[in-house]
């Protein structure tokens, strides 16, 4: 109705005339906010009038949480419908990524301001390489850990703010230490821990923590001492009807105890063993699954006797047969259930060890 009475024109008028004024550009940005959610919409607006207006606003009223929430909304409106992407991109190139992080530090304290300005660096981070490097380049990842840290049980700002935080562990070397040292491990469980419905929070979070603990020792022992271990096997009991979140939990389990013989203790004791048989089990042809499913079985039952007993116990061996014999094309499950099968059956170690006559 906004845009059929000719309301975005005028919104972006009241905005060119008064944007000294703070309630009148408030109102002014909400109500383009409100006009941009919609197709019809995104078809008349202006979009680069639009968005430097916007971006006006933000630095002419750095420290109103108000004006800096709307147009956080207002930005991430623009990304929305068929025209989306490319709106994304021309937000960036006008300097939208630095406006939105300097709100977020602008307005630390104010839950509005940091929920709508994670949800907007979303898409904008993540259209390419060179809007990455300037996220990071303008304090992006310690405003982003400082949001998920100060909201973990926002469901938008753990889903929006982990789905930024996962490729970029990855980004460089570097990268996990830094994220180590700016207390990111303790976030991310934390938000795992608060947001256990939320099927992308779990999937993204099981993600960050398998890649940060194969990272280093040292991320991978910090996460064990933040309790990472009951909360990933939480998250892989109560997603069981979700193939990827076990695949991805999976993957952390396996991240987690590697080399690490309290690890083993700990997860046998939460019944790991036999959550990761059960869903062996009932997803055979899930490859994701059964190779990590395999690769987490053999790093808890290595050298460890009551998790041995316990995976024998739950048919462990003929798990592994089966996935070796169904994936015959897939070389994570020959590996990683070859392995396993070594240590089940350590006969077969001496077996080929003998020479042919």
């Amino acid at each position: 109705l906004v845009c059929k009475l000719g309301g975005v024109p005028a919104s972006l008028h009241a905005l060119e005339l008064h944007l000294q004024t703070p309630d009148t550009t408030h109102c002014g940005v909400m109500a383009t906010a409100s006009a941009e959610d919609g197709e019809d919409c995104h078809i008349r607006v202006e979009p680069v009038k639009t968005i430097g207006l916007i971006l006006d606003a933000m630095a002419g009223f750095p420290t109103e949480p108000k004006i800096q929430s709307a147009c956080c909304l207002a930005l991430t409106n623009l990304q929305r419908g068929r025209l989306g992407a490319q709106r994304a991109r021309r937000i960036a190139e006008a300097g939208g990524i630095e406006a939105v992080l300097m709100a977020l530090k602008n307005n630390a304290s104010a839950a509005d301001v940091q929920t709508t300005g994670i949800v907007t660096l979303r898409k904008l981070v993540s259209e390419d390489a060179e809007s990455t490097e300037t996220f990071l380049r303008n304090g992006g990842m310690e405003a982003l850990l400082h949001a998920l840290g100060a909201h973990p049980g926002h469901a938008d700002v753990a889903e929006y703010g982990l789905g930024i935080l996962r490729p970029l562990v990855s980004h460089t070397k570097d990268m996990p230490e830094r994220i180590l040292s700016l207390g990111g491990t303790k976030v991310v469980l934390q938000t795992m821990q608060l947001n256990l419905a939320r099927v992308a929070v779990q999937e993204f979070a099981c993600d960050i923590v398998a890649n940060l603990a194969w990272a280093t020792e040292e991320c991978q022992a910090q996460l064990i001492s933040e309790t990472g271990i009951p909360i990933v096997t939480r998250t892989l009991n109560a997603h069981f009807d979700s193939p990827n979140i076990q695949a991805l939990s999976l993957a952390a389990v396996q991240a987690l105890a590697c080399n690490s013989e309290p690890s083993r203790t700990q997860f046998g004791s939460l019944g790991a063993v036999e959550l990761i048989c059960k869903a062996l089990k009932k997803y055979p042809m899930e490859e994701p699954l059964q190779a990590f499913g395999l690769a987490a079985l053999q790093s808890l039952v290595i050298d460890h006797e009551e998790n041995t007993k316990e995976c024998t116990r739950l048919s462990g061996i003929g798990l592994a047969q089966s996935a070796t014999m169904t994936h015959l094309g897939n070389p994570k499950i020959q590996e990683f259930g070859g392995m396993l099968l070594d240590t089940l059956q350590p006969w077969r170690k001496k077996k080929k060890k003998q020479p042919v006559s």
